[in-house]
């Protein structure tokens, strides 16, 4: 958490560059460690707003912290390998959006403070103990440099990491090789994404207008399966839209800023999706094969697979899955994949424990995926056949063209 931290400051404030490039400018999703982050910053008129967003790994679907800051900035002459760049904090503010955040930064006292609240931001300029670095004091400048080589690629020094450069004659004059990039963002260079992304929009509200026209009837098992049905349609219409940049051509910039933009229709989605599926499940149990049909215990278990900011929930749901599956009143595969899903924690990786099934991975390059961490891996494919899947090595080759 101490890097990820100290990483999303330095982008937060990485992109204060010339007034003459007055815009927004991004990074894309960036792992680091066992995290992700997506930080944007809009400079206008000597003024800078940057955001932040820390993510669970992998992708950048499950916020953690969110970061707010907000400057006064100046450039200056060359200096080094860069341009003269100050920055003066208004404001810095750090937001917890999980309640384990929340109760590791009070235990932790992190910023000094044991009062952290979820949702509830706490500005934290002037404290020390913020994992890893003292921010600076309300009005204190900051003195950095960067470089833009075009307006995909601009990078800073080592602000805010290096302390020293609260002195100007400490003024950093390189600019790090593995410096972080960030990349402008142009209304008119993604004219076809806002376009993709809007035609994702209007979908998705058109087929919810048309469900709720339907009269709700909890008790009505038709009426269950038709919700669980439109649950899952509109899950999977964003799932896969994401293949869109491939389909499209998009370029590299293009792909990166839709990839920001669509994470947060997937968190939307699934946090719905979850409280919809809740619902259901204080009249129902679980919906039964015998009771409801196949498609029906498939489409509720897709929900709660997908439902990883809510692990208890997800835990609840493994539990009944757990007693149903030998009884043939849930498909087998289900529980695997709840299992595994649960064992690797997306939320929470400081939980994660080896998985039983091997369903659970992530790309490692293009055509290449790898599972978690298995237990007993020797007799993996025992277990996967007890529970009707193929072996391991067929189910890694089926990655080979989703891992692009």
């Amino acid at each position: 958490m101490t890097k990820f931290l100290l990483l999303a400051m330095g982008l937060l404030t990485s992109p204060a560059m010339a007034q003459t490039l007055d815009g927004q400018w991004t990074t894309e999703c960036e792992p680091f460690g066992r995290h992700a982050m997506i930080s944007t910053i809009t400079f206008e008129s000597g003024q800078l707003n940057a955001h932040g967003n820390l993510y669970e790994r992998p992708g950048c679907a499950i916020k953690t912290v969110r970061s707010e800051l907000n400057a006064r900035y100046t450039t200056g002459s060359n200096h080094g390998q860069g341009v003269e760049f100050d920055l003066t904090p208004l404001s810095f503010t750090i937001t917890l959006l999980k309640q384990d955040v929340v109760e590791h930064y009070n235990q932790n006292k992190i910023c000094d403070f044991d009062t952290w609240e979820l949702n509830i931001p706490k500005d934290i300029l002037g404290q020390s103990n913020c994992v890893g670095f003292t921010p600076p004091y309300l009005g204190e400048t900051i003195y950095d440099i960067f470089k833009l080589n075009s307006e995909d690629d601009l990078k800073f020094s080592f602000f805010p990491t290096e302390m020293t450069i609260r002195d100007i004659q400490n003024r950093p004059t390189e600019i790090p090789s593995d410096a972080t990039k960030l990349w402008k963002i142009s209304n008119d260079s993604f004219n076809r994404v806002h376009r993709d992304l809007k035609i994702l929009d209007h979908h998705i509200s058109q087929q919810r207008a048309e469900f709720s026209r339907t009269p709700i009837d909890i008790n009505d098992k038709n009426w269950v399966k038709f919700k669980l049905d439109f649950m899952v349609e509109i899950d999977q219409y964003v799932r896969n839209y994401v293949n869109t940049p491939h389909q499209l051509n998009y370029s590299e910039a293009e792909k990166r800023f839709f990839q920001q933009e669509i994470f947060s229709r997937f968190e939307d989605i699934d946090r719905t999706n979850t409280n919809d599926l809740k619902q259901l499940l204080s009249v129902y149990n679980w919906f039964r094969i015998s009771e409801f049909g196949r498609k029906a215990d498939i489409d509720a278990w897709i929900i709660a697979q997908h439902a990883d900011f809510d692990h208890e929930f997800q835990k609840n749901i493994l539990e009944r899955l757990g007693s149903l599956w030998p009884i043939g009143e849930t498909h087998p595969r289900n529980y695997a994949y709840l299992f595994d899903r649960v064992a690797v924690s997306f939320n929470n990786p400081s939980q994660r424990v080896p998985q039983r099934y091997g369903t659970q991975g992530f790309c490692i390059g293009p055509g290449q995926w790898q599972p978690f961490e298995i237990e007993d891996p020797i007799h993996v494919d025992v277990r996967r056949s007890e529970v009707g899947l193929e072996p391991l090595a067929d189910y890694i080759a089926g990655f080979r063209e989703i891992c692009r």
